[in-house]
């Protein structure tokens, strides 16, 4: 087959790159290096090499023999004797790009180089103009002496460049450069643009001896429909240049066994062509696997095609505590791999996955791992709103809502959190800018941060897309603890300041632009959603992405399995976006349980074998308390909630028992005071959570001004004493009259007899206040003073069984069980403790995967070794270990820690360790503390 079938060429310069395929065992491979290309008449198309050119006006044909097969090709020219001046937008940017000139090492940085700048990729070819006809005195171009100009000379190393050599004098892009200039340098900018570039061949080829070489030909679609090949102007990059390389004429030559991608760009369009090279592995033998499912079909068809064996299956052991730490973050204990260890059913790891995937412990732990890609933390949110946003997740998790509804839900969230804990999402992100970053990364996997000052260097996302889903949260306002839509507000083009559309355009003036964008977003077609997400679960099962990192979605960075990545997306479609549907299928299959050690040459993403990890943070942590024991196993926690249910009733009954003795007491007390005080107000609406003495904390962070009022009631005409905390500034008042003076010291108010009316008015960040009436010594809040002087039983009732203090321990007890707060894989958000930041946890600052670090430090030895976290848990432990009889201590601490029996070498070892042992707790500790550092209990394989 030859690309194209027929030529047209229309001008003096114009020209044609031709591909020649040929197909061998329905397979494409490129022969045009091989093939002989001949002009039946060149006086009308010539031939450079394999592309056609312009020899005079008129039509002939080009013959090409390869393989035995002729191929003719019709040539039709006109316009060769017609002026064909250089396109400066079209022709001299792009290649000062492809030159490297206009590259963010060189001049296209955002300040240049020795005061030269261009626009970064010659995105903007209008800044390029005025670069380089106008600034530099006029000297980087020289349109009477062209070669004398400073962009022929100094990339020409005719005078000295820090860049080094750029151009050839006598080669195509220098001829084009001068020519240029010695038209003049026209530098106008066209009406016309690029729609988009057509690269041939596209999609994915495979390169095997003796075909490792592919020819690639762009064409360039302008905005009024007339095509340009522009081949020799496009600018070529691997991926992985030791796998594939690429010359500047757009040939491929493939090196090593493996994956690249060759990006193709043309001015901001950019396109990218998937390679794999094949190579011979001697004495490579392909055996029969065993396949459970889809994924191991596709899986080791990429093996075979690039000669990898894939690893045997794993044993029981390693597959029970690879699978509690993917699916639960937790070790299964003691007690689940004995009885694991000893089920002989041959369905028992599929039985396994389930229990895991209806587990709560999976739901608190997959929902942490979304919580940490949306900052569900303190530092972003206060408290109750991190702690509301998390349970919501925690609850779609364990209801396994589709993930395109939980998008939407996100994405389109309105009102506070209490009503609507996603709401939480843009709480913690402030800005249109911030939150359309955040959402490409974690809905489209797509960092497109940079194109916020200019087009992606590396894919097809320009300014415009970012502003325009920027556009649409220009609306959403969050202020005050709710999200709310504003009537107006856009955002502007930062270069050319028109105010931008929506990225999808709502379907009537009144729709939440949002509701557009996740319908947009969630549809099955499409490209980025479900094959995002598909990609992630993939990662967090086996440790890598098949498109790697999880978060860097582009052409330029192939998945290493296309067909696989694509049957994931296409059966995470069809089962309705269901997420443990999709792990479920992953877990079963042979690929997900593989051993750790590769039988031959390793791979690193080809997925022949599991991926050794390190415990992340929170399983370390977790991990070394259930080994410890410091731990209860997270199953005795129904009993443990059941056992404190138990006691409340009891203590509820025995307070009600009082309720009417005391009622009757404080009454009467609440009746005599001389001096009391009524709950502050905020524009009408009561504070009663605002105790006495104690800083109070607004939930909203953002600047704002609060009015707070509250009334003081006096028997008789006195002065007290008042203490006033607050975080930024206030004023005061007092019946009125503004209360003068320093109001961070004790303050000094002349009460008048009956009610005095206090006024407090605070503006800042993260506003909160302290109140202290030193003379008021009754020790009754204000709203249960309220309720006692007007016989209000509820709220009275309320009051007392809300400070019993055995009552408030126990529901501490409590809801500190119910998040699992002393478990750091399943509480709400993470505690940011030395240990935990040592070995990675983020802390929510951004969506990236970057920022959990799982690469192995000296830190994170040192703090195994010394550290007083895992040596205080472990002497914790010690006793409780130390009360067994040795062959019971060993087989619970290896089931605990290992999921495995102790080996007869170990066992041996350890037994005579603890018989010689001076001190038996002591040396239990020493055990306890030896396994807890070795390299099975710390990493994941």
């Amino acid at each position: 087959m030859v690309t194209p079938p027929s030529v047209t060429l229309t001008s003096a310069r114009d020209a044609r790159q031709v591909v020649v395929t040929g197909f061998f065992g329905g397979m494409p491979r490129d022969l045009t290096e091989k093939a002989v290309l001949v002009s039946d008449n060149p006086k009308v198309a010539k031939l450079v090499g394999s592309r056609v050119a312009v020899a005079g006006d008129g039509k002939t044909r080009v013959t090409v023999k390869v393989a035995g097969k002729v191929f003719t090709v019709p040539v039709s020219v006109s316009g060769a004797t017609k002026p064909d001046p250089v396109r400066f937008a079209f022709e001299t940017v792009p290649i000062l790009t492809k030159q490297g000139c206009a590259g963010g090492s060189c001049h296209g940085s955002p300040h240049g180089k020795g005061g030269f700048s261009l626009s970064l990729f010659g995105y903007e070819p209008k800044i390029d103009r005025i670069a380089l006809t106008r600034d530099g005195f006029s000297r980087r171009v020289n349109t009477l002496e062209p070669a004398e100009s400073l962009i022929l000379k100094k990339p020409t190393l005719a005078i000295p460049h820090v860049g080094g050599k750029r151009l050839r004098v006598g080669d195509a892009r220098y001829a084009t450069l001068n020519r240029w200039i010695a038209e003049g340098a026209e530098v106008g900018v066209p009406s016309v643009g690029v729609a988009k570039i057509e690269v041939t061949p596209s999609g994915r080829r495979v390169l095997e001896a003796p075909y490792k070489n592919q020819q690639i030909s762009v064409i360039a679609e302008l905005t009024d429909g007339t095509k340009r090949d522009v081949t020799a102007l496009a600018t070529y990059e691997s991926s992985h240049p030791s796998v594939a390389s690429v010359d500047p004429d757009g040939k491929i030559t493939g090196k090593s066994r493996g994956f690249a991608a060759v990006s193709v760009r043309y001015l901001d369009k950019v396109q990218a062509l998937d390679l794999t090279v094949v190579e011979p592995r001697p004495g490579f033998v392909w055996k029969p696997q065993p396949e459970k499912n889809a994924i191991d079909g596709l899986v080791n068809a990429r093996l075979k095609q690039l000669q990898c064996l894939p690893a045997p299956t794993c044993s029981d052991s390693e597959f029970l505590r690879r699978v509690s730490l993917d699916l639960t973050g937790m070790l299964p204990g003691a007690a689940a791999s004995k009885a694991f260890l000893a089920d002989k059913s041959p369905d028992k790891r599929e039985r396994l996955i389930d229990s895991l995937l209806t587990s709560e412990e999976f739901a608190r732990f997959w929902a942490l791992k979304k919580a940490d890609l949306m900052r569900v933390s303190p530092r972003h949110l206060t408290p109750e709103q991190a702690g509301r946003f998390s349970r919501w997740l925690v609850e779609a998790t364990r209801q396994n809502m589709p993930y395109d509804k939980l998008a939407d839900a996100i994405l389109t969230a309105t009102g506070g959190t209490e009503q609507s804990p996603a709401a939480s999402y843009f709480l913690a992100i402030k800005t249109p800018e911030e939150r359309t970053e955040l959402t490409a990364q974690v809905f489209l996997g797509s960092r497109i941060e940079c194109a916020k000052c200019h087009n992606h260097p590396f894919e097809n996302w320009t300014m415009r897309d970012y502003y325009k889903i920027a556009a649409v949260f220009a609306r959403t306002e969050a202020k005050k603890g709710k999200v709310t839509l504003a009537a107006t507000g856009e955002v502007q083009h930062p270069t050319t300041g028109e105010s931008m559309e929506p990225w999808s355009k709502p379907g009537s003036p009144t729709e939440d632009r949002r509701t557009a964008f996740a319908r947009w977003l969630t549809t099955p077609q499409n490209p980025f959603f479900a094959r995002v997400e598909a990609n992630r679960i993939w990662a967090e099962l086996t440790g890598r992405g098949i498109v790697e990192p999880v978060d860097d979605f582009r052409a330029s960075n192939p998945p290493s399995n296309p067909a696989l990545l694509d049957w994931l997306t296409q059966e995470f479609v069809k089962s309705g976006f269901d997420r443990k549907k999709l792990i479920k299928l992953i877990c079963q299959s042979q690929t997900y349980q593989r051993v750790s050690v590769a039988p031959s040459a390793a791979d690193e993403a080809l997925f022949s074998h599991a991926k050794v990890r390190l415990l992340t943070a929170e399983q370390l942590q977790d991990a070394i308390g259930v080994t410890a024991g410091t731990l209860v196993p997270t199953a005795t926690l129904p009993t443990q909630l059941a056992a404190l249910e138990s006691k409340l009733q009891q203590r509820d009954s025995a307070l009600e028992a009082e309720f009417t003795r005391w009622f009757t007491a404080q009454t009467r007390l609440a009746k005599g005071l001389s001096l009391w005080q009524s709950t502050w107000s905020d524009s009408g609406t009561p504070l009663t959570q605002i105790q006495e003495g104690k800083e109070f904390r607004f939930e909203e962070t953002e600047r704002q001004t609060r009015t707070l009022t509250r009334t003081i009631h006096s028997h008789s005409e006195r002065t007290v004493t008042v203490m006033l905390r607050f975080s930024d500034q206030a004023t005061l008042k007092l019946n009125g009259v503004a209360v003068m003076g320093n109001l961070r010291r004790p303050l000094s108010l002349a009460l008048k007899p009956g009610e005095n009316t206090i006024e407090l008015r605070m503006t800042g960040d993260n506003l909160t206040f302290t109140w202290t009436l030193e003379d008021d010594t009754s020790g009754l809040s204000s709203p249960l003073i309220e309720a006692l002087r007007a016989e209000k039983t509820a709220p009275a009732h309320d009051f007392y069984l809300a400070n019993d203090p055995e009552r408030t321990e126990l529901l501490r007890q409590k809801a500190t069980l119910e998040d699992r707060v002393a478990y750091a894989t399943q509480r709400p958000w993470p505690e940011q403790t030395a240990f935990t930041k040592t070995f990675g946890q983020p802390a929510r600052e951004t969506a990236c995967t970057c920022e959990r670090r799982q690469t192995p430090t000296l830190l994170q030895a040192l703090e195994l070794l010394n550290g007083r976290t895992s040596y205080e848990t472990v002497a914790a432990g010690a006793a409780r270990y130390a009360a067994l009889p040795d062959t019971q201590l060993l087989d619970e601490l290896y089931l605990t820690a290992l999921s495995r029996l102790p080996t007869v070498k170990e066992r041996t070892v350890a037994t005579a360790f603890l018989k010689n042992a001076p001190e038996r707790t002591a040396a239990v500790t020493d055990l306890l503390w030896t396994v807890v550092n070795t390299q099975e209990f710390l990493f994941q394989k």
